[in-house]
């Protein structure tokens, strides 16, 4: 019976975090499909943000279950995936020359650069938890890290885009209804979501534009992984292509 209506909710959450996407199914699947399918992607983000986290949920393998440093650039090798949209229909796939690298200031240096050298979309994470609790050191680090990006982008992809992930959500206290979970989330979130929007623009410039969407994430929480991926591929892909 519980689990019928966890069935339920997530159905109908993730329906409506893709309704637009429902209105024109199903071109808009189709193109979405087809857009993502073969894109290499990036993972980076600060030391325990969530980056083996992420690669274990994409390739629908159990995140570690204890913290593990990751020093230098691990060659993660092509793998294949399929995600599930709002009409039931699978996106598939193609992660090519996946690399996970570690997130301390001197691996930033050394080795997002090997990591993002050819994605199509980089998705950079940031710990919410982290950012709450120690607001100015956190936002120090995203700054350093938006001045790296600014250094580089002349040497990544053309029309490379960024996605941001504050993860660790299910960190977040709340005691009320799973249907009003995602938008406590979002409400909760909105404060640091514009600031570093803010800090964005500033560092940035133009090249502003190349951050398509500020996205919330558990990569612990089955549920919320299922609903806020959904959304992020959507998000990614309606920017990209202006749907």
């Amino acid at each position: 019976m519980i689990a019928g209506i966890f069935k339920g909710v997530l159905g109908g959450l993730i329906k409506d975090l893709l309704k637009d996407a429902a209105k024109r199914t199903p071109s808009f699947v189709k193109s979405l499909k087809s857009w993502w399918y073969g894109k290499t992607i990036a993972i980076i983000g600060p030391t325990a943000s969530g980056k083996n986290s992420m690669f274990s949920r994409i390739k629908k393998e159990q995140p570690p279950a204890e913290y593990i440093q990751t020093r230098g650039a691990d060659e993660v090798g092509d793998f294949k995936f399929s995600w599930r949209l709002g009409d039931g229909s699978p996106v598939e796939f193609n992660c090519k020359k996946s690399i996970n690298v570690g997130g301390e200031h001197d691996e930033r240096d050394r080795v997002w650069a090997q990591a993002c050298a050819g994605a199509d979309v980089i998705f950079y994470l940031v710990d919410i938890k982290q950012l709450k609790e120690e607001p100015s050191s956190t936002l120090d680090r995203i700054r350093g890290d938006f001045r790296w990006m600014a250094e580089k982008f002349r040497d990544f992809k053309a029309g490379v885009v960024v996605q941001i992930l504050m993860n660790k959500v299910d960190e977040l206290d709340f005691t009320g209804s799973l249907e009003d979970q995602r938008q406590h989330i979002l409400d909760v979130l909105k404060d640091e979501s514009d600031r570093i929007h803010d800090i964005a623009r500033k560092i940035l410039g133009a090249r502003s534009a190349s951050i398509v969407g500020i996205s919330p994430i558990s990569m612990i929480d089955d549920y919320l992984f299922d609903v806020f991926f959904v959304d992020v591929l959507s998000t990614v892909f309606s920017k990209v292509n202006q749907k």
